[in-house]
């Protein structure tokens, strides 16, 4: 990832936690992949979460950064990968959510 993206990533993960009932506890960003760790109410699924977060993502990313777009195979920001974990019952009971989304 460039340095524009991930000042646009950063910045779009801090509007989501102000609209959504979800806090962005972790956020890492490497070269080609990004890790989230989320918090987030139990009557979110991990579904809304990360539909939520990836579409938001994307869609500000492509729109404040368009030179993505034609970088990307397929011009997809995330790609099919996506890996949910729960980090023990405790923290899945706080709502702890932890999302690793990786693009092409």
């Amino acid at each position: 990832m460039s340095k524009p993206v991930d000042a646009v990533l950063k910045e779009t993960c801090l509007e989501i936690q102000k609209r959504w009932e979800m806090v962005f506890l972790e956020i890492g960003l490497d070269r080609e992949h990004a890790h989230f760790l989320i918090q987030s109410v139990p009557t979110y699924s991990p579904t809304r979460i990360v539909t939520t977060v990836k579409s938001l993502i994307a869609r500000e990313v492509f729109a404040k950064v368009p030179e993505v777009r034609s970088k990307l195979w397929g011009g997809e920001f995330f790609g099919e990968r996506l890996l949910r974990e729960y980090r023990g019952a405790a923290r899945q009971r706080q709502g702890h959510r932890c999302l690793c989304c990786e693009p092409r």
